[in-house]
């Protein structure tokens, strides 16, 4: 008699005899902080899904007068305004005039902005968006077909303080390559 025939088709079980014991899980392993679980998500996940980790400074950049892509994309059009957060999805299409133009998604915990740089602030302020994990944007918002987008002029590097609060040397998990060149 074949071993399929024993072990299968009878007793409908469609799988092997084969058990092993869980193994011992200790409990005296302290757990990671909120920061750190976000961070190991991120590093493991590639995303944020739990908590963007941009939300652990959201209250300080919010002390400063920096919206949130959310808030930002509520703004009356001709309104300025101070922005934080990953860009991603960079994108240079060609113009008709040859000179350079930007578009990227500022993302953050409450979603994504879309952010238009022109020539000017490309050649002044685009090493920093391209090379920088985090932004910090200077714009005006504009109606495009009905929504808010984001006109940017000025842009910084944001150093996020969660690294400070790491409990190990471990590194933030943010690609600065995210980006299309054409």
């Amino acid at each position: 008699m074949s071993y399929a025939e024993t072990y299968g088709s009878d007793t409908c079980e469609a799988r092997l005899p084969l058990e092993f014991p869980e193994p011992p899980v200790r409990e005296d392993v302290p757990d990671f902080n909120s920061v750190e679980k976000a961070i190991r998500e991120r590093l493991i996940l590639g995303l944020d899904v739990q908590t963007h980790l941009m939300s652990f400074e959201r209250e300080r950049v919010a002390a400063k007068g920096v919206l949130s892509s959310a808030q930002a994309s509520q703004l009356e059009p001709g309104k300025t305004a101070f922005v934080v957060g990953n860009p991603l999805r960079l994108r240079f299409p060609p113009t008709q005039s040859g000179k350079r133009v930007m578009f990227f998604d500022l993302e953050d915990e409450t979603g994504l902005l879309n952010v238009t740089c022109f020539d000017d602030t490309y050649q002044s302020y685009g090493h920093t968006i391209v090379t920088n994990p985090y932004v910090t944007l200077f714009g005006e918002a504009q109606d495009r077909d009905g929504y808010i987008a984001f006109l940017a002029t000025r842009a910084y590097p944001f150093r996020p303080r969660i690294q400070d609060d790491l409990q190990t040397n471990a590194k933030l998990p943010i690609k600065i390559s995210d980006f299309l060149i054409s």
